[in-house]
């Protein structure tokens, strides 16, 4: 169960991984204006797709990657391809117009970079969260700041006074001694 267990957190973590990379190329293709035939989550052979403003988005079968599909990322072989289906001349230059291939170098490099931007962004986001979280600290030994009046400490502790042990055990750290003190009125 275990090794299943690590096999499908291996899977989830890798779409994860590759539906954000994959969408920082989508995001800025669609911004730059290119037209971006497929999105795919895995590879062929499909699951399933719809159709969505010109995309397709299509879910597959293997799980060990993912890619965006744009007209004219292959050079001219989408031209090509739009003469084989019959469109005039004109038509195909008006469909090109969204190439890849058509767009200005810089606009083409970023959006070769933006997959990997978008991974270093959700790196940054994680360990924002991861560091966000409350974390118990404990440095060193418990120091006794005041003794409440009354209190069954009284006479018997300090301020100043370290505490090292209770009940024979010894306690390197506070959040140790905290954790025993708190098991102990469980208890109790």
């Amino acid at each position: 169960m275990d090794i299943l267990g690590t096999v499908v957190a291996f899977v989830a973590v890798l779409v994860v991984l590759v539906l954000v990379h994959e969408l920082g190329h989508f995001a800025l293709a669609k911004w730059a204006g290119i037209t971006v035939e497929e999105f795919g989550i895995g590879f062929p052979p499909r699951i399933a797709s719809v159709r969505w403003k010109g995309t397709r988005y299509s879910l597959n079968w293997i799980p060990l990657g993912g890619f965006v599909k744009m007209l004219g990322e292959d050079g001219e072989i989408d031209a090509q391809r739009l003469r084989e289906q019959g469109l005039s001349e004109a038509e195909i230059d008006q469909a090109m117009v969204g190439a890849f291939n058509r767009k200005p170098i810089p606009v083409r490099l970023a959006v070769l970079v933006a997959g990997v931007a978008m991974n270093f962004v959700l790196g940054a986001l994680l360990f924002a969260a991861a560091l966000s979280l409350p974390q118990e600290i404990g440095h060193g030994p418990l120091i006794v700041r005041e003794v409440q009046a009354g209190s069954p400490a009284e006479g018997r502790l300090q301020p100043g006074d370290r505490v090292v042990t209770a009940d024979g055990r010894s306690f390197e750290r506070s959040r140790d001694l905290t954790a025993y003190v708190v098991e102990q009125a469980r208890r109790d």
